[in-house]
Formats: C-alpha cells, sequence, structure tokens
C-alpha cells in the first residue's frame, strides 16, 4: 500500500549520456516532487523489487514520461493498482 513514482528502468549515473539526461530530466523531476510529494521516486526495476509478484491492491503507480515505455507491463503485472500518467 504505498505510492510510488516510477522514474524509468536504469539508476542515474554520472557517466556522461546518464549525466545529460539527468540535466535534461531535473526540472521535470522537481516539479513532480512538488506535485507528489509524499510519492517515493522509484525506477522500474526498483518497483518490481519492491511490490514483487502482487496485485498492486491498494499502491498508487504514478508513470513519469521516462516510464512510458513500461506502462503496459505495469498495468499487467499489478491490475489492481491505481496508475496515473504524469507528463507535466
Amino acid at each position: 500500500m504505498g505510492k510510488y513514482f516510477v522514474t524509468d528502468n536504469e539508476r542515474l549515473g554520472l557517466q556522461a549520456s546518464q549525466f545529460i539526461h539527468a540535466k535534461i530530466s531535473g526540472k521535470y523531476f522537481e516539479k513532480a516532487k512538488e506535485k507528489f510529494p509524499d510519492a517515493k521516486f522509484i525506477t522500474v526495476n526498483e518497483l518490481y523489487n519492491t511490490l514483487q509478484k502482487g496485485t498492486g491492491k491498494g499502491d498508487e503507480l504514478i508513470i513519469s514520461k521516462f516510464a512510458k515505455p513500461w506502462e503496459e507491463s505495469l498495468k499487467t503485472n499489478y491490475p489492481e493498482a491505481s496508475i496515473i500518467k504524469y507528463n507535466d
């Protein structure tokens, strides 16, 4: 029973391409953290490890524009979760 903001499917490190991605997406995530202060910001892999084989009942998944490719998979794996798309 949690509220999760799904960021993407990889951890952001400080390698060159990841650093550029982090700079571009920085303001996006700053706004998201203001809008969803009580959500845990988590990658797709971390979410799967956290929720494991559950149905998602009582969970709220907020999908970032960077996690959109995994939206259908999340809906399939957690059919009872409330899913919100955040594209701001």
